[in-house]
């Protein structure tokens, strides 16, 4: 279940690894806000049993050095392991899905399609 605690660890954890970047892709990036699904396909049991995936909304700000920052809104795909999809299925809170050390490694961002992915337990 998408719960707004689940949403705000979420940021958090995506600010941390953004932070952190092993990619020059990421530098520079942190979450400002994530949306719940726009969609009602994009968090239907039927949906995400099907896809393993929810289907969210990032807000990404970039700052470079010498210009101002810059925010867009990005869909983040949030794949779903064993462990999440599991909690998802029976209906219960994603909190304890989010890890503590969410890394970069757990994060891909496409800019030019405005695609944030992260892959859950």
């Amino acid at each position: 279940m998408v719960t707004q605690a689940f949403l705000e660890q979420l940021e958090w954890g995506l600010s941390a690894a953004l932070l952190q970047p092993t990619t020059t892709e990421l530098r520079g990036y942190w979450c400002d806000g994530i949306l719940g699904p726009e969609w009602e396909a994009d968090y239907a049991l039927a949906s995400v049993a099907q896809t393993h995936q929810l289907i969210l909304r990032a807000w990404l700000e970039r700052r470079s050095k010498g210009q101002s920052p810059t925010q867009h809104l990005y869909q983040l795909v949030i794949h779903l392991g064993p462990h999440s999809y599991h909690q998802y299925l029976q209906k219960q809170d994603l909190l304890d899905c989010v890890p503590e050390q969410l890394d970069s490694t757990h994060v891909a961002l496409n800019v030019e399609k405005r695609v944030l992915e992260m892959q859950l337990p």
